[in-house]
């Protein structure tokens, strides 16, 4: 298991090694949603029954895995893309980007659209979705059957996806091959994640759990019924700390301006880095972009420290310019 000496894994760590010896970068395995996305600006939320005048940011496509796919493309990496693609315009914009990164997805087409989300920006940063979902909300059993990942891949998943009906999904990553590493990303849903009848087994295949203070403060109120609000939550003896120990999985907790920290799963100092110094334009997508600059480590078998340095500069890049 992994020590921040590391790159985690819990069967394995640095990056897969071929038969004849030589070691190789290992594969990077996204799967998750790609939607039409609309960003808006706005001085405030609006009121019930209210109207306001927002603030047109960008026009794009969004959804955590499409962010994180692109940022790895930007890392100079990759990734092999398990996004659902629909048929409808939504799709179509979906499939565009797509194309423009040099890539299709390793998913069937689907007959229904892929979803739209609008996201309302606040003043102090804070973002705000409003989704309608599409096909990338299908992980039937006969989609999930599809899913073929490479010996040793780095792997990423997304709480909104592990949430489908059905729990196929969830129920594949659970049992994910035991060379990949599973990198989960909870998202703002991570109360409901922590209720899913896969959540246990889920939890326990999890090499590293990515999320920020808030989805933090979910995850050890629903686990823990506990939660370290004043002070640094990574402290030796932080709860968070603790669960990384319990469950023998790394958790890189993002703070934004304030960086991040890592706290290994053997129970070892937690390790900080400081974010990177940016005029910060907008905040869509950061944290799909720090956890891109952590794959992109995981998969060279870089050590915590190096990963956090590397997720920092991705999540900078990510934040200074409109839109993911």
């Amino acid at each position: 298991m992994p020590t921040t000496s590391s790159a985690p894994s819990k069967d394995s760590s640095g990056p897969a090694a071929s038969a004849d010896g030589v070691t190789r970068r290992r594969a990077l395995f996204v799967v998750g949603a790609a939607l039409a996305e609309e960003v808006c600006a706005v001085p405030d939320l609006p009121r019930r029954g209210g109207h306001m005048w927002v603030q047109p940011v960008a026009s794009t496509v969004g959804g955590s895995a499409m962010n994180v796919l692109r940022n790895l493309v930007g890392l100079g990496r990759s990734p092999i893309p398990a996004l659902t693609v629909g048929t409808g315009p939504a799709a179509a914009r979906v499939a565009e980007l797509l194309s423009a990164l040099g890539f299709r997805s390793v998913l069937p087409a689907h007959a229904r659209d892929n979803g739209t989300c609008l996201t309302l920006i606040t003043p102090d940063g804070e973002r705000t979705f409003l989704t309608a979902p599409g096909c990338e909300t299908d992980w039937s059993r006969t989609r999930v059957a599809t899913l073929d990942v490479p010996a040793g891949a780095v792997v990423y998943a997304s709480g909104f996806q592990l949430l489908a009906p059905g729990g196929h999904l969830a129920d594949w990553a659970s049992g994910l091959r035991s060379d990949a590493l599973l990198v989960l990303d909870p998202g703002a849903r991570c109360a409901e994640l922590v209720r899913l009848p896969a959540w246990r087994a889920l939890r326990d295949r999890c090499d590293l759990l990515t999320l920020n203070g808030r989805e933090a403060a979910a995850l050890m109120d629903a686990e823990l019924h506990s939660w370290h609000r004043e002070g640094s939550a990574a402290g030796p003896d932080s709860p968070l700390a603790e669960w990384a120990l319990q469950h023998r999985c790394d958790v890189v907790l993002r703070r934004g301006a304030a960086g991040a920290t890592w706290l290994p799963a053997n129970g070892g100092p937690p390790v900080h880095a400081a974010a990177v110094p940016v005029q910060v334009v907008d905040t869509d997508g950061a944290g799909d972009a720090h956890t891109a600059g952590v794959m992109a480590a995981l998969a060279d078998g870089l050590e915590p420290a190096v990963a956090l340095e590397l997720a920092a500069r991705t999540a900078a890049r990510a934040v200074a310019h409109a839109g993911p």
